[in-house]
């Protein structure tokens, strides 16, 4: 499992799901998911909302059936894990998005 804030920010995550790309816990704690994507160059506004919204209907095509996605591995290469998504509201209120990964 992988609790992130609103700021993409990786605030929980269990032992076993750092694993799969090959980092230890705490190496993840407190970083951006980017850590974990292959990402796309976002040279222009365009392209940007594009990918924006590819990722929007993917976390919410997750919330209903698991999505098969690629974590970017520590040594480079990518590793297939399926993803479920869902919200949560926090202690503060404050909405939360709950990643589920099965590798």
């Amino acid at each position: 499992m992988l609790l992130i804030n609103a700021q993409r920010i990786i605030i929980a995550i269990t032992r076993r799901f750092s694993q799969l790309p090959g980092y230890e816990k705490t190496d993840l704690l407190k970083r951006t998911l980017s850590i974990l994507k292959q990402g796309f160059k976002e040279e222009d506004e365009f392209t940007k909302k594009q990918i924006i919204n590819f990722k929007i209907y993917h976390l919410q095509y997750a919330e209903s059936k698991a999505l098969v996605v690629h974590l970017l591995h520590k040594k480079g290469h990518a590793v297939p894990v399926r993803l479920r998504s869902c919200a949560e509201r926090g202690p503060n209120s404050r909405l939360r998005e709950i990643l589920l990964f099965q590798g």
